[in-house]
């Protein structure tokens, strides 16, 4: 675990709003038992009896995303819940406790439309329920290596100190246009980092 990394991996989240980890937090293992039950759920196979909170429809020429498939399998489930995760996210954060609500499953086809990309956005837009300005992370998690050919995550740096601007679109797949329509406050910069690993 790189929990060592904590005091500068800590100070970097909360400058530049996020933080790319460059080696595994999890066990082989885990991971392996994840990348089966992404194919599995994927394919709508689901090995707890009780299938995601939507749909699963996978078409190899668009991106498919797959809400809450921890609930389907077993593998995603033994990963979400390891340890190492929770204890690296609380050491980030300084949380004294951390907690899942939702997971989503984005399987990206090397040949998809967008090749992979999704649109620009802020998370906040599609979670309307949580009304705190602070105490949620996203934390990603890939499950095979990320090119730049395989629409990697993108981060814009310190824009989590722009406030909730409602603006973007995750199904967006015009990402200059995207910007071009995303107000960013006065002083602002658009700096962005690639997530490849």
């Amino acid at each position: 675990m790189e929990a060592a990394l904590a005091p500068e991996a800590g100070q970097k989240f909360a400058t530049d709003g996020y933080f790319i980890a460059t080696g595994s937090l999890i066990d082989d293992d885990v991971l392996a038992a994840a990348r089966v039950g992404m194919d599995a759920v994927r394919d709508g196979q689901f090995d707890t009896g009780v299938p995601p909170t939507n749909d699963v429809t996978y078409d190899p020429s668009q991106l498919c995303k797959i809400n809450n498939a921890h609930l389907a399998s077993r593998g995603i489930h033994d990963l979400l819940t390891d340890s190492n995760i929770g204890q690296w996210v609380a050491a980030l954060t300084g949380a004294s406790m951390v907690q899942v609500f939702a997971t989503q499953l984005l399987i990206k086809p090397y040949n998809s439309q967008a090749g992979g990309h999704v649109g620009w956005h802020q998370d906040r837009q599609y979670w309307r329920f949580w009304q705190e300005p602070g105490g949620l992370l996203t934390a990603w998690v890939a499950l095979s290596d990320v090119t730049p050919a395989s629409g990697p995550m993108r981060f814009v740096r310190g824009s989590h100190r722009w406030g909730f601007l409602d603006q973007g679109d995750f199904f967006g797949s015009d990402h200059e246009a995207l910007r071009e329509m995303i107000q960013m406050p006065d002083g602002a910069i658009w700096e962005e980092t690639e997530a490849v690993l």
